[in-house]
């Protein structure tokens, strides 16, 4: 038990400074985007369009949240 406790202590030395790199590689990225879409649907004026899939992107996951959340309980009992 020793010894795994010891590699697990490696491990976690080894890996401080990973965590948050793989957030900044996967952030950075995403508010570029967002921003340069923020950007193109004040140009062309398309925001209706962006509301609606929001919320159909919205009510498309909670419908599959609620659908799933249903058939756990039915086999409960």
């Amino acid at each position: 038990m020793k010894r795994v406790s010891k590699s697990y202590h490696l491990i976690n030395q080894l890996s401080e400074g990973f965590l948050p790199l793989v957030v900044s590689a996967i952030c950075l990225p995403v508010v570029v985007l967002a921003g340069f879409g923020v950007v193109d649907l004040i140009q062309q004026g398309q925001w209706l369009l962006f509301f609606a899939i929001i919320a159909g992107g919205c009510l498309l996951a909670f419908l599959l949240y609620w659908c799933c959340a249903v058939s756990v309980l039915l086999l409960m009992l």
